[in-house]
């Protein structure tokens, strides 16, 4: 008898938001699609998406927690509930075996010629663990997965670069701005 792989994915907030909440429910409805219901450990969710009756939602209490050490604990609480034989994914620098990376600090720093202050070294420390755990990679960019080899130094075998789904609603709209370019000329 095989035993079913439960999968779960961290992240701070269940909603639509910006590149990687959306990220996240493509990813619920491509499990989805393949009769798989994973268990999302949250702080917060948004009931009224469709994409809620797709998961089973594990709410984790970070209302107490100042803001800049809600990934901590998110990380140290989701790590708590989790069952031994999940295979857990992050959008969020959480200890998993699968951390989903669109994006880095020390990246965001280099780019905005920014020193790092107090609370970046925090940030970029608990991105330096979450990355050195975990199992597997996923960079959204050839440029992500370059930051991650030299300014993390994880390992290149331990990443795979694979971009994000487009939106049809992207895309719909970036067709309707380049027709409207073009009328204007």
């Amino acid at each position: 008898m095989t035993k079913l792989i439960t999968i779960s994915l961290t992240c701070q907030k269940f909603q639509y938001g910006g590149g990687m909440e959306r990220y996240l429910l493509d990813i619920v409805n491509g499990l989805s699609k393949t009769n798989i219901t994973p268990k999302i450990y949250s702080a917060k969710f948004d009931t009224t998406l469709s994409e809620y009756n797709l998961i089973n939602p594990i709410k984790i209490n970070l209302s107490f927690v100042p803001k800049k050490w809600r990934t901590s604990f998110l990380s140290y609480f989701s790590n708590k509930y989790k069952e031994t034989s999940e295979v857990s994914l992050t959008t969020s620098y959480t200890l998993s075996d699968v951390v989903i990376c669109g994006g880095n600090h020390k990246g965001y720093l280099q780019a905005s010629k920014k020193k790092p202050s107090i609370s970046d070294r925090f940030k970029i420390m608990g991105e330096q663990k979450s990355l050195n755990q975990s199992k597997y990679v996923i960079a959204h960019s050839a440029l992500m997965k370059k930051e991650l080899v030299e300014l993390y130094h994880i390992s290149e075998n331990k990443i795979d670069v694979i971009y994000p789904p487009l939106i049809q609603i992207n895309s719909h709209k970036s067709m309707n701005i380049e027709e409207s370019n073009s009328e204007k000329n």
